[in-house]
């Protein structure tokens, strides 16, 4: 059993990993996410992770508060991608990795460089 918890937010996955994310400056603003899942959890309920838009306008200075847990490297691409769509690069000596961190207050950035993922160029 993995769990995971950022802001408000919090998920217990009962396999594989798990990672939530939230605003350092609204800990409302927050999602998780279970491995092998098709949805996010948001404040409690549960939305499709396709359709989940992250509610937080992104800045080069927007502070965020991370937590995952024994997930899949694409996996955490794949949740950072909803806050930068299509600037997240998985390279592939890494593409089977599963990470686990825990972050407070960094930039998407700080948070892709710390987790050996990369931005487009």
């Amino acid at each position: 059993m993995a769990d995971c918890s950022a802001g408000d937010c919090s998920c217990e996955c009962p396999r594989g990993g798990c990672g939530c994310i939230a605003s350092s400056e609204d800990p409302s603003d927050c999602s998780c996410h279970c491995y092998h899942s098709r949805f996010a959890i948001v404040k409690g309920r549960k939305i499709l992770f396709k359709t989940f838009k992250p509610r937080i306008k992104v800045t080069s200075q927007t502070k965020f508060n991370i937590c995952t847990h024994d997930l899949p490297i694409r996996e955490l691409a794949q949740i950072l991608d909803k806050y930068l769509p299509n600037e997240i690069v998985v390279p592939a000596n890494i593409a089977t990795n599963r990470v686990t961190i825990s972050l407070k207050n960094k930039t998407l950035r700080q948070i892709i460089n710390g987790s050996s993922l990369a931005l487009k160029s």
